[in-house]
């Protein structure tokens, strides 16, 4: 939803080994920060007229016309930092601002560990939009792309497509699902990052 101020709860781990889970505040206005952000990342950085945390670092990113997008993961989710068991771990974030809108999503980025079987997820500019795409694994593969578009200036999802083979390309599958406005309209904000899983 469309937002110039928002708080909304991320559940953050001291390390992957930590035996409590705490919860944490991320404040959205002009700034991006987390509560009690450990003192070894402190300071911030400036994202197209938005302050960020040093906590978080941008994995990629996207610009046009009036659009940008960033995919901000905290640094010790990223692969020089994924193996710190010392630093607090919390949900990546997709950064959307457009045509004077500020959009912010906790839940649409996968969490997963990056890596060269796991794969991570990358934005593409589209025709109309652009779409979050991720390829996971080694022999067999499996890809999909998310196609995302403003309406009046508010986010969409209007096709997500799947595919999958193995290595021998014995087995193959692809898979689209067209969300139409008339008739069946996606709002970004309704997704959640285990849908893809379910459409499999």
């Amino acid at each position: 939803m469309p937002v110039k101020t928002i708080i909304f709860l991320v559940f953050c781990f001291s390390s992957t080994f930590a035996s409590e889970v705490r919860d944490t505040i991320c404040n959205v206005s002009d700034t991006i920060d987390i509560e009690k952000c450990p003192s070894c990342y402190g300071g911030y950085f400036n994202l197209w007229g938005k302050t960020v945390s040093n906590y978080f670092a941008v994995v990629d990113s996207l610009s046009y016309d009036k659009t940008h997008i960033a995919v901000l993961s905290p640094v010790a989710m990223t692969p020089e930092r994924d193996k710190d068991e010392t630093t607090l771990h919390s949900d990546r974030l997709l950064l959307i601002l457009h045509n004077g809108m500020e959009y912010v999503f906790d839940d649409v980025i996968s969490n997963d560990d990056f890596s060269a079987v796991t794969g991570w997820e990358y934005l593409e500019k589209t025709d109309n939009g652009f779409a979050l795409s991720r390829e996971q694994g080694n022999g067999y593969k499996f890809y999909y792309s998310i196609y995302i578009e403003f309406v009046n200036n508010t986010p969409y999802i209007m096709r997500i497509e799947l595919s999958e083979h193995n290595s021998a390309l014995t087995f193959q599958r692809n898979t689209i699902y067209n969300y139409p406005l008339s008739q069946d309209p996606f709002l970004l904000s309704d997704y959640k990052r285990g849908i893809i899983d379910r459409l499999r």
